[in-house]
Order: structure tokens, then C-alpha cells, then sequence
């Protein structure tokens, strides 16, 4: 981590949802991002993610916080993380990630990150609140198209 660069507390809100606190960032690199990786360290293979829902894709960091040093919490979103090798935006889960960091991919550069384990977060962690509204629509799709499967072979025989 350099000098300029700290957090606060990073809570897991539910399966998408990292809630970094209280982040400090003095702005020196010239193409960082949040990022989220698979590895345990940062590589050019991560994703970007936008704090707070900004922008997709995300526009590199400037100095944090961006005003008279009031407070930044940052909300990673990993529903919209975007993925700079493939130029596309893929929907993540913290299961997958093994780091969270501060990271310019151009020059390798790791500003801050933390190590994160998020296979040892199922069964731990909640699904996101949309990851349920989507099952309970499919389970809903799914016994509709049964009874109607019924009602059809029924009216067949």
C-alpha cells in the first residue's frame, strides 16, 4: 500500500455488494481504479469496478476524498464489474474474488488492496436482494409453465 492510500473498514453487504469505509486515495496514479480480482494479488485480468454506481465503465480515481476531506465510503457493485481484457461488463459474486484494490493495470501499480477471501463467505454472506427477486420470478415461471404443461396434457386425453 503507499503512503497516500488507507480504509477503513470493508464489510460484505450481501453476494455483490463491498462496502469499503472511509477511504483515503492522494490521487498519484494516472490510471486507477477500484478492482477486483480472482487472483490474490491484482492483475491485468480483473475487473474494474465504479464506486457508489458511478459510471460503467468506470473512469480512473482521482484524489479520495474528492472534497475539504469529508468522508468517502465507497460501494462496489459487482453486478457491473467491467472487465478491461474482453472490453465487457460481467455480473460478479464475492465467492469469486480472492483481492480488492486500488490498482492501475497500465503500469502494475497497486496503490492498496486488501486480501479477500470470499470462498470462505458462502453459506456466510446473503444473496443480493435482486438474486432472490430473479429466483422467486423463475420459480414462479417454473410452476406456471408446469400447470400449464398439466392443463394441456389434460385437455389432450
Amino acid at each position: 500500500m503507499t503512503a497516500g492510500t488507507s480504509s477503513g473498514p470493508i464489510t460484505v453487504q450481501d453476494s455483490r455488494r463491498i462496502l469499503l469505509e472511509r477511504v483515503t486515495y492522494d490521487g498519484t496514479g494516472s490510471d486507477a481504479y477500484f478492482w477486483v480480482d480472482r487472483s490474490p494479488e491484482p492483475t491485468k485480468s480483473g475487473f474494474k469496478v465504479a464506486p457508489n454506481q458511478d459510471e460503467t465503465p468506470p473512469l480512473p480515481l482521482s484524489r479520495l476524498p474528492r472534497e475539504n476531506d469529508t468522508q468517502y465510503d465507497a460501494l462496489l457493485n459487482l453486478r457491473r464489474a467491467f472487465r478491461p481484457v474482453t472490453g465487457s461488463i460481467q455480473s460478479l459474486t464475492v465467492f469469486e474474488l480472492k483481492s480488492v484494490a486500488i490498482y492501475d493495470r497500465n503500469y502494475g501499480t497497486v496503490y492498496g488492496d486488501a486480501p479477500f477471501n470470499g470462498t470462505a463467505l458462502k453459506g456466510i454472506i446473503p444473496p443480493a436482494l435482486d438474486d432472490l427477486t430473479v429466483q422467486r420470478i423463475s420459480n414462479k415461471a417454473a410452476t406456471l409453465i408446469r400447470d400449464v404443461t398439466i392443463l394441456f396434457a389434460q385437455s389432450l386425453g
